[in-house]
């Protein structure tokens, strides 16, 4: 289950404290996370309880918008709907398979995460961009023909993110429990 959405002007103050810490970074609709996805990395990083962010809701405002755009409305029966499905609204999201994305979606997907946990505080800028360069050179390694292997497919691609993830959260684990020994 996603938290609750922050509040318009807790993103502006996230937005502001991340365009004075990277001066460089140009922050537009097509770069700033969508408002779920960065509400989801501020409540993980203020718990301190990090975990793996499926690809499928690492969306930017303009992506999270067109998603939701697309949508048709849902106008539910009020006499077989359970209170449940009237309450729970059901996040944008896209689908990733390896037929509907490319080298380049992922790029973005990886791009949008790195803003999101910056904004939130959780890693500096810097060493997210490193870990996406490091996996995409990973995932676009050419291989040789005689070696009877191929590259990797996007869903192995993103299940290899959430195996490195898993194991980020672990020495943040750690690191916490030697800082409070």
């Amino acid at each position: 289950s996603f938290p609750p959405k922050l509040d318009q002007g807790l993103i502006e103050q996230l937005r502001t404290k991340f365009a004075s810490h990277y001066p460089s970074e140009l922050i537009s609709q097509e770069t700033m996370p969508s408002t779920r996805l960065l509400s989801l990395v501020y409540s993980q990083v203020q718990k301190g309880a990090f975990a793996w962010v499926p690809w499928r809701y690492r969306l930017t405002v303009a992506k999270s918008e067109e998603v939701q755009s697309q949508r048709q409305a849902k106008m539910p029966r009020i006499e077989t709907a359970g209170l449940h499905q009237l309450l729970v609204d059901e996040p944008p999201a896209i689908e990733v398979t390896n037929n509907g994305m490319g080298i380049n979606g992922v790029r973005n997907i990886l791009a949008v995460h790195d803003f999101a946990v910056a904004m939130a505080g959780g890693a500096h800028l810097a060493s997210l961009k490193a870990y996406s360069a490091k996996f995409l050179h990973y995932l676009t390694q050419r291989v040789e023909p005689e070696s009877m292997l191929r590259c990797a497919s996007i869903t192995e691609a993103q299940s290899a993110d959430r195996q490195i993830w898993g194991v980020i959260k672990d020495l943040m684990v750690q690191r916490k429990d030697r800082k409070s020994v």
